[in-house]
């Protein structure tokens, strides 16, 4: 039921004319749409808040890497930050779970920081063992396999004769078998020089190390 409220409208000359209905009911009609909007605002913050606790409870701690670490060098817990991702069939990140058996891995490439780690990046478990002795070994390009070095290489150290001398025939040439825990290089071109950390036998390391310094090595990647 629509109620009507009357006023007289006074003419200039001060005659009484005809009421003039009003209906506030109608008025209060009009603020439903924004009633409406408020509801449906509400309705959507409500679905935006239930959406981000269900995408929360959808990750995961995984590892990444908090600092640079080289290729070669040995993983510490210093190395490592957890990270919170996503579950995708695209990523394999290694769970925080497992992270003793990362700790005294070594790293097979260059590791930066903020990135996630993965079984790829790491290399065997422990630096060097009993019995064994880490050699530093540089050799010129002709000496050594362009660009195939890399860390856990299992290689041969064959002595050569230095430049512009013969080498003394005294049996084979290999010297030892080692493995490769770290690479480097400098120079460029024709100059250019790979430094190797390579660990060999312990009793080896004194016969490496000696014709290291005499630029008398090559060395022989072993498949």
């Amino acid at each position: 039921m629509t109620t009507t409220l009357t006023r007289e409208r006074v003419s200039p000359n001060g005659t009484k004319s005809e009421p003039v209905g009003i209906e506030p009911a109608k008025r209060r009609q009009r603020s439903l749409p924004l009633a409406l909007v408020a509801a449906a605002c509400m309705l959507v913050s409500i679905v935006a808040f239930v959406g981000l606790q269900l995408a929360s409870s959808d990750r995961r701690p995984v590892l990444a890497v908090a600092r640079p670490v080289e290729a070669g060098a040995q993983i510490t817990e210093a190395d490592l930050v957890i990270a919170q991702v996503s579950d995708d069939p695209s990523l394999s990140p290694i769970p925080l779970s497992a992270k003793s058996s990362v700790l005294g891995r070594t790293a097979a490439v260059d590791l930066q920081p903020g990135t996630l780690l993965v079984q790829t990046n790491l290399g065997e478990a422990s630096v060097v063992g009993d019995g064994e002795s880490l050699v530093g070994v540089e050799v010129p390009a002709s000496a050594a396999p362009v660009g195939a070095l890399r860390p856990g290489d299992r290689v041969q150290l064959v002595e050569v004769a230095k430049p512009g001398e013969p080498r003394a025939d005294d049996g084979s040439p290999v010297i030892t078998e080692g493995r490769v825990l770290r690479v480097a290089s400098s120079g460029s071109g024709t100059a250019t020089t790979t430094q190797l950390s390579v660990i060999v036998p312990k009793e080896a390391g004194p016969s490496v190390a000696s014709a290291s310094a005499g630029q008398r090595i090559a060395v022989v990647v072993i498949p």
